[in-house]
């Protein structure tokens, strides 16, 4: 069974953010999560990029400043 697009998104914000998993929800933030500086913003954009074969635009790179806004982004594409 193919993993979910919320489980996939996770799954990279638990990896990129070195936080387990069960810490992190759609009101996550740079607020919430200490390791969330600029650095691992990018890392988690190309790694999002990566996972789902797409490439955001700088204005997308911007907003994406909680998991809500990630996913919303990530609707952009038909990636629900």
């Amino acid at each position: 069974m193919e993993k979910s697009v919320e489980s996939r998104v996770f799954t990279i914000l638990s990896n990129i953010f070195n936080e387990p998993i069960e810490k992190i929800n759609k009101k996550s933030s740079p607020d919430t999560i200490a390791s969330w500086d600029s650095l691992s913003h990018m890392k988690l954009v190309i790694a999002l990029e990566e996972e789902f074969n797409i490439e955001f635009s700088d204005d997308q790179i911007v907003d994406m400043i909680s998991v809500e806004l990630i996913f919303s982004n990530l609707k952009d594409f038909n990636i629900q």
